[in-house]
């Protein structure tokens, strides 16, 4: 059976891709999920009309990630931690703490887009890549002080 991808289907192609699948697979996963149109005239266009507010939504989405970026260079979050004598912290600083302390400055980031290599564990100072939009990635700094 053909189909349209409507998005991006790991292991199998991208959005606007006109594949060949096994019709169970298509009737039902791939349509009822949304992933995917039956091949048509009608289903081309439809797909053709999706594709433009697509476009104009990603612009736009830019844009404000762009605005967002610009912002984001000037924050900055100090973090309190319990921490050894050595500035070893007790616990360790993650993506979510540092998602939520952007949350509470009115940033609406999502942990996932805070991209930590791997979790601060010491006291110190640190440039913490957060990415906005696939082309956006900025840095914020974070601060990590013993909390008394």
């Amino acid at each position: 059976m053909k189909v349209i991808l409507r998005q991006n289907v790991e292991g199998l192609g991208e959005r606007g891709k006109i594949l060949n699948v096994k019709t169970g697979y298509a009737r039902n996963f791939l349509v009822p999920k949304g992933f995917a149109f039956e091949y048509s005239d009608g289903n081309m266009k439809r797909f053709d009309e999706e594709k433009q507010k697509i476009k104009k939504q990603e612009i736009k989405d830019l844009g404000i990630a762009k605005e967002m970026a610009e912002k984001l260079k000037e924050v900055s979050i100090t973090l309190k931690q319990k921490a050894h004598d050595n500035d070893e912290l007790y616990g360790s600083v993650t993506s979510a703490l540092i998602a939520t302390e952007l949350v509470k400055l009115n940033y609406p980031i999502d942990k996932s887009a805070v991209l930590l290599e791997e979790h601060i564990k010491r006291l110190g100072v640190y440039d913490v890549p957060v990415k906005l939009h696939t082309d956006i990635i900025t840095q914020i700094k974070v601060w990590v002080v013993k909390d008394e």
